[in-house]
């Protein structure tokens, strides 16, 4: 009994340990910065399944349709001209 009190306690701290890292920011999730092997294997795992999830659904357009084609290069042209 007196081991599963210690393994529980020790698990409680690593835990908090980890909460207080992540929550302290003291991790750099930056765009830009490296990060663990594990971290971005979790990070790409995540990502990965969430899209595979959210775009269960989703209807692709006919790309070969020319009049949408042809709205959407208008739309770009467009943003083009308003960035200038």
């Amino acid at each position: 009994m007196r081991r599963w009190v210690t393994g529980i306690v020790a698990i409680s701290i690593g835990l908090g340990g980890v909460a207080l890292y992540f929550g302290a920011g003291a991790y750099d999730m930056g765009a830009d910065a490296p990060h663990w092997d594990v971290t971005r294997r979790v990070i790409e795992t995540i990502r990965d399944r969430s899209i595979a999830a959210h775009s269960r659904n989703i209807d692709l357009p006919e790309l070969q349709d020319e009049q949408r084609v042809s709205k959407s290069r208008s739309r770009k042209n467009l943003s083009r001209m308003s960035q200038l």
